[in-house]
């Protein structure tokens, strides 16, 4: 259960680099029955930098 039942979507930034992290963490969220979707930032949020998870 989320700290805060209120909060509907989280941020995670992993940076851009070599786009490993962001294949580990995009391969959990997957696999998590919590998580409704998720998507790559836009630009204005980050972009491929960082990814938008909604619960």
């Amino acid at each position: 259960m989320p700290c805060f039942p209120e909060t509907k979507q989280i941020m995670i930034v992993h940076g851009k680099g070599t786009g490993k992290l962001r294949q580990i963490i995009h391969e959990y969220l997957k696999g998590n029955p919590l998580i409704e979707d998720f998507r790559l930032g836009a630009m204005n949020e980050g972009g491929s930098g960082v990814t938008i998870v909604n619960l």
